[in-house]
């Protein structure tokens, strides 16, 4: 799953409309409307504001292939 079908289901399970998602981040409801859409991807100033808002954060998993370069 991306970070953008990440988002849109978070905003989804939150029950939150755009416009207090917009009241709360500033990233405005057409804006919002038209990533929900899939018209249009958000600038990552912008995910990052609805991220912080729905508690995420970005963060490296290590995968085994990391895990595997670490340990040579």
């Amino acid at each position: 799953m991306t970070i953008e079908d990440q988002l849109k289901q978070a905003i989804r399970k939150s029950g939150l409309s755009l416009y207090r998602l917009y009241r709360e981040t500033d990233v405005h409801t057409a804006c919002l409307y038209n990533f929900m859409a899939g018209k249009q991807s958000l600038r990552l100033d912008l995910a990052a504001r609805l991220a912080a808002c729905l508690g995420f954060e970005l963060r490296k998993i290590e995968s085994e292939k990391t895990t595997a370069k670490k340990g040579k």
